[in-house]
């Protein structure tokens, strides 16, 4: 009988951990950015909240475009025995594996239209609010692909808007804690985005040189590219983790020296 017993609320809770696969973005949460991080969560896929609406729709097929947009490539999600109808197949997910869990069934999911952790959006458009921003992406109106909502301390340059058939690639090409580059190729300006938070840790390079560091959509990196080749860089530099790099240069110096001076005490003695 015990064995049957579930945890309801850590299923629920694994429901929205993503998979480590493919382009998730199971590394979104940066140690210092999970308030934005916890603020869109909370706004788009009820992570402390019910699961379902007033209408009865899922928060995952509500804002499908959204957890598309963020790059999720999987998740889990806890069924009742016997449900026979799964909203999440009308939505365009795939049943990937199910497992019994207790009295109910979970199954683990594949989104196949996850957008990849970074790509280019063509047009930008200033909101310094968080919730303004959040308000504007909840619209069901919203496309990712068209437009990215901006904030920083900084406003963008205004560029003017390219065509539709502007050709455009975003390739990574070093990804580890401290850094992130990224290659991009575009016949017009336009906005990278990167599916990873951001906070003011996180300052911004184009081919090397300083460039704006701006936020997408309330919580993800950006940049403003100019048009052509170049090599987007979001590096992380903290004034906390360099003077904690020179307190231990000193210290180690002074081992040093202590040891160095330790014979000739025995000498003089």
């Amino acid at each position: 009988e015990l064995a049957r017993k579930v945890d309801t609320e850590n299923a629920i809770m694994v429901r929205h951990i993503q998979a480590i696969t493919g382009s998730s973005s199971a590394r979104w949460i940066g140690a210092l950015s999970l308030n934005p991080y916890r603020e869109f969560v909370d706004s788009f896929f009820a992570n402390d909240s019910d699961a379902f609406d007033g209408d009865g729709v899922h928060a995952l097929t509500r804002n499908k475009v959204l957890v598309d947009m963020a790059g999720i490539t999987h998740f889990t999600q806890l069924l009742e025995y016997g449900q026979t109808n799964d909203p999440m197949l009308d939505a365009g997910y795939r049943v990937v594996k199910e497992a019994s869990v207790g009295e109910s069934l979970i199954r683990l999911y594949e989104n196949p239209q996850a957008y990849p952790k970074a790509f280019i959006v063509p047009e930008g458009e200033f909101i310094p609010a968080s919730d303004q921003t959040r308000h504007r992406i909840g619209d069901d109106l919203f496309d990712p692909k068209k437009v990215v909502y901006i904030s920083g301390a900084t406003p963008p340059r205004e560029f003017e808007t390219p065509s539709e058939d502007s050709e455009t690639s975003a390739t990574i090409t070093t990804y580890t804690n401290t850094r992130v580059d990224v290659e991009t190729t575009s016949s017009a300006d336009a906005f990278l985005v990167l599916t990873d938070s951001t906070s003011n840790e996180w300052q911004t390079f184009i081919d090397d040189q300083p460039a704006l560091s701006l936020t997408a959509n309330s919580v993800f990196k950006a940049a403003q590219i100019p048009a052509g080749k170049h090599t987007v860089s979001f590096r992380y530099f903290s004034p906390a983790v360099g003077r904690a790099k020179v307190l231990m240069g000193i210290g180690l110096l002074l081992t040093i020296l202590g040891y160095g001076f330790a014979p000739l005490k025995k000498l003089a003695k």
